[in-house]
């Protein structure tokens, strides 16, 4: 078995539904070569019985049922841990793969069985999956590649590490990381610390496909505090790349300001356009983590701190700007 495509789930019965519904077609040409393998945290909102319904129609689909809800930490070893491909392949219950990409991850991986880790490029998209409103893809870089430079790698990967979906990992890599990887990594962001676990001796092999292989979700509404995961739990992953997997410091750090640009000051804007205040409460978290940077103080202090009630007034404006478009 080349790829095993391990989903976890828990309480969105409907969004899984719609990911299987394009997923299984798909996975269905390579079916000799891999199988989907379903988590579910024991949720109560009939997510049972839609995986079952299609266990029973797929051959190639496993599941495993939680008797109680252990948390999403334990949800990913668990599919880590019950993986029977080469690769696993973690994909979040609430994307959607894009057509052709099971075909360039099967190809990618039969020309580099070395390979270490896979990094993917990717869409995004609001609200319900319509492909012509798709945005993205995320990555501009065009050609696919392999690299043994950790910094070519973090270039192009960088801290959208944290998106599960775009991560495919070496099996027996983390089988033989594992001890230290259920050791060291916080309840946050397993797939880093996999990431740069799977990575940390100076000759693996790294890749990247620059077909975008997945539409990944973009969330209005978090349930967290953006400042206390991306600035206190995401910093501590970098840092335990630094000091224990051999990745620049320096690059490090230029990715992760990079990243709070492109990706979490959209969030905490739009948090405080929307008037959740537990999702942005604590600045001074990502002070603390990114003071040396002289684009921090130009390009996202100003805006991070500015009230949430000049986003409010921009979000109304914005809104009736385009409703006299549609109207």
């Amino acid at each position: 078995m080349k790829l095993t495509i391990g989903i976890p789930t828990y309480n969105r019965a409907n969004y899984l539904k719609s990911n299987l519904d394009r997923l299984l077609p798909l996975v269905a040409t390579y079916q000799n070569e891999v199988e989907v393998l379903i988590s579910d945290n024991a949720s109560t909102d009939g997510t049972k019985g839609i995986i079952e319904e299609f266990e029973k129609e797929y051959s190639f689909v496993r599941k495993i049922i939680k008797p109680s809800n252990t948390g999403s930490f334990d949800n990913f070893l668990n599919l880590m841990r019950n993986a029977h491909g080469d690769y696993i392949w973690l994909f979040s219950d609430d994307d959607i793969i894009i057509e052709g990409a099971i075909r360039e991850i099967i190809n990618f991986l039969n020309d580099n069985p070395l390979i270490s880790i896979v990094h993917l490029n990717n869409y995004g998209f609001k609200g319900e999956f319509v492909p012509e409103n798709l945005f993205g893809p995320r990555l501009k870089t065009t050609k696919t590649f392999v690299t043994r430079d950790k910094n070519i790698f973090l270039k192009c990967a960088g801290c959208h590490l944290t998106f599960l979906t775009t991560t495919i990992f070496n099996r027996q890599l983390l089988h033989n990381a594992w001890d230290v990887l259920v050791r060291d990594t916080d309840t946050y962001f397993l797939q880093v610390y996999a990431a740069f676990l799977s990575t940390a001796k100076d000759d693996v092999e790294m890749g990247y496909i620059s077909f975008p292989c997945v539409a990944a979700r973009a969330n209005d509404r978090v349930n967290y505090n953006l400042y206390e995961v991306f600035a206190e739990h995401l910093y501590s992953a970098l840092e335990y790349a630094w000091e224990k997997c051999g990745y620049s410091k320096k690059e490090l750090r230029k990715q992760y300001i990079l990243y709070w640009k492109t990706t979490v000051k959209m969030g905490v804007l739009g948090a405080k356009a929307n008037g959740y205040r537990e999702s942005y409460k604590g600045f001074y978290k990502f002070f603390k983590t990114s003071y040396y940077s002289l684009n921090a103080w130009l390009t996202l202090y100003p805006l991070l701190l500015a009230p949430a009630l000049v986003y409010k007034i921009f979000r109304k404006i914005y809104r009736k700007i385009k409703r006299r478009k549609h109207s």
